[in-house]
C-alpha cells in the first residue's frame, strides 16, 4: 500500500489594507513636497528679479536726484563737457556735448543768460513704461523719469525737462537720456532725441 503525504494549501495571503493605504499616501505626499518644492524654486527666482528691480529702480532714482543739480549746474556755467559727462553712454549719440550747447545757446538767443534755476526733489516727475528687455532678453518694463525744472534767465523764464530713460527698469543709471528747454512765454522746445521718442503726459 502507498502512503502518500498530503501537503495543504498555503493559507490565502491576507491583503494589508493599512500598508497599501499608506503607501499610496506617501506617494501621494511625496508629489506634494515635489510639486512644493518646484513652485518655492520659481517663486524665489520671481522674488529675486523682483528685488533686483526695486534695488536697481532705488539706486537709479537716488543718482538722479544728484545729476539733476549737477548737470542744471553745468548748463549754466557752460560746462558742455562736464554735462556730457552726466548723460548715459547709451543716449550719448543723441544728446552729445555739441547738442547739449546747442540746446542752451538756442534758449539764451531768446532770454538772455541762464541766471539760476530750480531743483526740487520733493516735486514728482512725469513716468513712462513700456515693454523692454535686460541684458539677458528677459521680458522686462522700461521705465522712464520726466523732471521740469524751472529755469530763470535775464529775460524771462523757462522749463527744462531732463529725461531718465533705461530700457530695463532694473538697470535705470540715473543718467540723464533727454533735454528739452522751453520758453514759458512760447511753449517752444529745444528737445534732444533720444531712442524712442518719449511720451509726455501734460
Amino acid at each position: 500500500m502507498l502512503f502518500s503525504t498530503y501537503t495543504p494549501p498555503p493559507p490565502p495571503q491576507k491583503n494589508n489594507t493599512l500598508m497599501i493605504v499608506l503607501g499610496v499616501c506617501g506617494g501621494c505626499a511625496l508629489l506634494v513636497v515635489v510639486g512644493v518644492v518646484v513652485f518655492v524654486a520659481m517663486a524665489g527666482t520671481k522674488l529675486k528679479k523682483g528685488f533686483e528691480m526695486i534695488g536697481g529702480m532705488t539706486k537709479g532714482v537716488m543718482q538722479i536726484q544728484k545729476t539733476m543739480p549737477a548737470f542744471c549746474e553745468d548748463l549754466k556755467s557752460h560746462s558742455y563737457a562736464s554735462a556730457v559727462s552726466l548723460v548715459d553712454p547709451d543716449y550719448k549719440d543723441k544728446l552729445d556735448e555739441a547738442k547739449i550747447q546747442q540746446i542752451v545757446e538756442q534758449a539764451e538767443s531768446k532770454l538772455g543768460k541762464l541766471k539760476s534755476y530750480t531743483v526740487d526733489a520733493s516735486k514728482q516727475p512725469t513716468t513712462n513704461s513700456e515693454a523692454g528687455t535686460d541684458t539677458k532678453g528677459d521680458k522686462m518694463p522700461m521705465i522712464e523719469y520726466i523732471y521740469s525744472v524751472p529755469l530763470t534767465f535775464e529775460k524771462g523764464t523757462a522749463t527744462a525737462k531732463l529725461h531718465f530713460k533705461s530700457k530695463d527698469m532694473s538697470k535705470l543709471s540715473g543718467l540723464v537720456t533727454g533735454l528739452e528747454i522751453g520758453s514759458d512765454d512760447s511753449g517752444s522746445t529745444s528737445p534732444s532725441k533720444s531712442k524712442g521718442k518719449p511720451k509726455t503726459d501734460e
